[in-house]
């Protein structure tokens, strides 16, 4: 699962984790990810993107970033008002870092790509359509979710990817997604996104369980209200 050395400019993150799929926009503020960005521009476009370990913290230290993170291709990058950018990334891999280059005027760090492994077989297959049976699941107890969703994630025959992907939109906290970057066997991986779909399915359905009968409760207040008001009118005439 090893891959090449780069070194490539790093860009930390907070209340959040990229997985290396698909593409979408995030957005830039801070002067030291600015210069990363820039840098990134003016060579391949690729750069890595490393959580914070404490969201609070403004600049961090090499100490409180993640070791484990994400190489990303800039696709797009679009200056916004207040000397801010947004830059839409395209994920390509998992990284690891080895060792920090610098960390001024910008982080940089020579970093491993990480290849995923191919794994086929009956048992992979069995568990690729659980994870896609879950996912269907989430996404029909969810009305917030669009409906491209649903194909999206039948359309996906790749264990790895339909992984990332599901993980990406999993409404978990920023640790469990960051385990999740860092579990590179994929078998494993499917495991935990598995489990954590069954434990968002339960809250979902509990949810949706408890707002139907809340409004079943209104519907009857409802009714009763409008009988009585017609007893009265009857009485009245």
């Amino acid at each position: 699962m090893t891959g090449k050395i780069v070194e490539i400019p790093l860009l930390a993150i907070r209340n959040t984790v990229i997985f290396p799929v698909l593409a979408f926009p995030i957005n830039v503020g801070r002067e030291k990810s600015l210069k990363a960005v820039d840098k990134a521009m003016e060579s391949d476009r690729l750069m890595g993107i490393v959580a914070q370990t404490d969201a609070k913290i403004e600049d961090p230290a090499t100490g409180e970033l993640h070791m484990v993170g994400t190489a990303v291709k800039i696709l797009k990058s679009v200056k916004m008002p207040g000397n801010k950018l947004n830059v839409i990334i395209q994920g390509l891999s998992r990284i690891r870092i080895i060792e920090y280059v610098h960390t001024e005027p910008f982080l940089k760090a020579r970093v491993e790509m990480i290849d995923e492994q191919e794994i086929k077989g009956v048992e992979v297959n069995a568990q690729l359509m659980n994870l896609r049976e879950q996912a269907q699941r989430i996404i029909e107890l969810s009305p917030h979710i669009p409906s491209e969703a649903s194909f999206l994630v039948k359309s996906i025959d790749n264990p790895a990817i339909l992984s990332d992907i599901v993980a990406s939109n999993l409404s978990v906290s920023v640790e469990e997604k960051q385990e999740l970057l860092e579990t590179m066997d994929v078998r494993e991986r499917m495991d935990k996104v598995i489990a954590l779909l069954n434990k968002e399915i339960q809250v979902l359905e509990l949810s949706n369980k408890i707002q139907s009968e809340v409004k079943g409760e209104m519907d009857k207040a409802q009714r009763e209200y409008f009988l009585r008001e017609q007893m009265k009118a009857i009485q009245k005439e």
